[in-house]
């Protein structure tokens, strides 16, 4: 879903008064929050997510300290009272994940064009991001007012147009007039009062990473990853992050799905397949003389499998354990998709080796 806006002919073509253009605001405000909720369930899944940190910039330090408050239990917040200070800290931060730049063919000899092979190895670097602590300290979202001290808050936010951030900025009655303008303008991709800044935060959140994974958009719809369009894979989606307490992901390639990642690090794999997967799965292992009980297995329409191999294909090395890698499955929609959980540690070491987890990342802050 796109930023939610307020077109000018909305905003300004019936007021006669202040008073008019304040309560149309708070109209606006209020319609704003009941899309929110209303369409967070169907909202596409972001190809790459993480924990980050939420910048506040207010020169008035009772402000600042009751914005933390209120969003103390639910997000990392960082505190500036001068606006120059935080674009200072944003621009010595790259503004998107480190992606390491080594990353080979290995795994990848089943995907036969070079440009689709491309796009699997872009994806492929994804789980490394998760090595990197820092990532919780890369800002995703400025809380600012217009008043400030110095370098005000509007100016604030020119300086980070064109950049993937998401901008909340907090208005009172008296600045509802110059917030409306700011948003209409684009300055700003959401405004809010100082008490209500928790309700938008988790959806400028997820703008930030979609933003961020724009130049990835064509490995989502060829090949393994286009699953991730798939409407009903954000009711699967969601219930598994609620089940594993999923507070990260990525979107994998190799074996496809989606790697979660909980508060300390533990990972799950969502695997999703499709008719095209199982049956490579079924031709590999049948040229590596699989056992014809494993054979029957990827047959069945009701298993996935995924080894403890680079690629997740059947290996000679897996002969004697190959059950402990098959997985019933469940139906994803049509067109053939089905998926499946997956924890078991070698597989899932193969796909993510090292994780700095989020709640280490809290206890060092703590210390």
């Amino acid at each position: 879903m796109e930023p939610l806006g307020v077109s000018p002919g909305l905003a300004f073509r019936h007021r006669k008064s202040l008073q008019v253009m304040l309560l149309l605001t708070h109209e606006v405000g209020n319609v704003r929050s009941q899309m929110t909720r209303s369409s967070s369930a169907t909202r596409p899944v972001v190809p790459l997510y993480h924990p980050t940190s939420i910048l506040l910039v207010d020169d008035d330090q009772v402000s600042l300290t009751r914005m933390q408050h209120v969003l103390k239990d639910g997000f990392e917040c960082l505190a500036f009272q001068r606006a120059a200070d935080a674009l200072a800290f944003i621009r010595s931060r790259p503004a998107a994940p480190p992606m390491p730049a080594a990353c080979h063919d290995a795994g990848m000899e089943h995907i036969r064009d070079p440009a689709e092979r491309q796009l699997h190895r872009q994806v492929s670097r994804f789980p490394r991001v998760f090595a990197d602590q820092s990532r919780f300290a890369r800002a995703s979202v400025v809380i600012t007012g217009e008043a400030l001290q110095g370098m005000s808050g509007l100016d604030l936010l020119e300086a980070l147009r064109g950049t993937p951030i998401s901008k909340l900025l907090v208005s009172g009655i008296a600045q509802a007039a110059s917030a409306m303008q700011a948003l209409d303008a684009g300055l700003a991709d959401a405004i809010a009062p100082h008490e209500d800044i928790a309700e938008p935060l988790q959806r400028l959140q997820i703008d930030y990473f979609r933003r961020l994974m724009q130049p990835f958009e064509p490995a989502l719809t060829h090949g393994d990853a286009r699953f991730i369009r798939n409407p009903a894979f954000a009711v699967v989606f969601t219930r598994f992050v609620e089940r594993y307490k999923v507070i990260e992901h990525c979107v994998l390639m190799q074996p496809p799905g989606i790697l979660g990642l909980d508060a300390s690090g533990n990972r799950h794999i969502l695997l999703v397949a499709d008719d095209d997967y199982r049956q490579a799965s079924f031709e590999i292992a049948l040229a590596e003389g699989a056992p014809p009980q494993l054979l029957r297995c990827l047959l069945h329409a009701k298993s996935l499998a995924v080894f403890p191999t680079i690629n997740g294909f059947y290996s000679q090395q897996v002969e004697t354990c190959w059950s402990h890698y098959v997985w019933p499955s469940e139906c994803l929609g049509a067109a053939g998709w089905r998926w499946a959980v997956i924890n078991k540690p070698d597989v899932v070491q193969r796909v993510c080796d090292q994780v700095a987890s989020y709640a280490a990342h809290r206890q060092q802050r703590l210390n």
